[in-house]
């Protein structure tokens, strides 16, 4: 095989050659659409949302929730007032019974 006289000039018109082309098999390629022409020829669908709860739905809803949490708040006051009050007697008739102890002894 011949090596060229001009080196720089064989390589510039192969690459030159190559991307006509590539050029050429762009233009012939068909052309496809991702169906966005589609969208732009039709109307534009308006949607409208029906809200899921009215608002007077929700002031009754968080109503209830108030009542049940106040609710479960007074069942645990109550609790520990009961705990407190079964242990101020646990602490009065163990004194009781420290007493009777000392007597006996």
């Amino acid at each position: 095989m011949r090596v060229p006289r001009d080196q720089g000039l064989f390589f510039t018109v192969f690459f030159a050659v190559c991307l006509m082309a590539i050029a050429m098999a762009w233009l012939l390629l068909p052309v496809h659409h991702t169906g966005e022409q589609e969208a732009e020829d039709a109307p534009a669908k308006v949607l409208t949302l029906k809200p899921a709860v009215t608002p007077e739905e929700r002031v009754q809803n968080m109503e209830k929730a108030v009542s049940m949490v106040s609710g479960t708040i007074d069942r645990m006051e109550e609790k520990k007032e009961d705990k407190k009050d079964v242990k101020k007697e646990d602490k009065k008739a163990g004194k009781k019974e420290d007493k009777k102890d000392e007597k006996v002894k």
